[in-house]
């Protein structure tokens, strides 16, 4: 789930977001891409990016790979929280 404006980040593989109900944006640095409920959106490796619920909160399902930090730095990643 999110809600509002997450960080600025890459990471070093491929992340792929599919939204499940709200809307989602996904700002670059020279494009903003839109999802809705069922979109899917795949992020190259290294590409900059920040996942933006600006409308109310967003389900959403990511994949990356096991382990990997939800900004491509271990030191400045979050913690998921059970709602």
């Amino acid at each position: 789930r999110l809600d509002g404006e997450f960080d600025w980040h890459a990471h070093d593989h491929d992340e792929l977001f599919l939204c499940l109900d709200g809307t989602l944006d996904v700002e670059f640095r020279d494009r903003t891409e839109t999802l809705g409920p069922g979109e899917l959106l795949l992020i190259g490796k290294g590409e900059d990016h920040r996942p933006v619920a600006s409308r109310g909160e967003v389900r959403l399902l990511m994949l990356d790979p096991a382990g990997s930090p939800n900004t491509g730095d271990h030191d400045t990643a979050t913690v998921a929280v059970d709602a």
